[in-house]
């Protein structure tokens, strides 16, 4: 129907989520206790300066949706979470349904994602 279902900040707390649990071992209820402090820091910091930036980088992969896809069902098996932060990684997850989850040998082998995701995709 043409409206956006998954926005840039989606796809940021999934990174980030997905980061933490196959580098650092932690929880993503750790991952989402601190995701408002880490909106906070993006409003004061980052989203200021935006027009003022002398060039804007992307960082988004064509692929990357399907990875987080798939990478999404194997944390959600690995970990349970409750409360506030049950319902935003649920809701979050949601979105992602309808993605076609990327067959993780597909994956090139010299991608970026790989560093970025670590463990969770060698």
């Amino acid at each position: 129907d043409g409206r956006r279902v998954i926005n840039t900040q989606d796809i940021r707390l999934c990174r980030r989520t997905l980061r933490d649990a196959a580098a650092r071992g932690r929880s993503p209820e750790k991952t989402l206790a601190m995701w408002d402090r880490v909106l906070d820091g993006e409003t004061r910091y980052i989203k200021g300066f935006k027009t003022t930036a002398d060039f804007l980088l992307d960082t988004s992969f064509t692929y990357e949706l399907g990875l987080i896809s798939r990478l999404l069902g194997i944390v959600r098996r690995q970990f349970t979470l409750e409360g506030h932060n049950a319902e935003l990684w649920d809701e979050t997850a949601r979105r992602f349904e309808h993605v076609v989850p990327l067959d993780l040998e597909l994956l090139p082998a010299d991608s970026m994602l790989r560093e970025f995701y670590g463990s969770a995709v060698k």
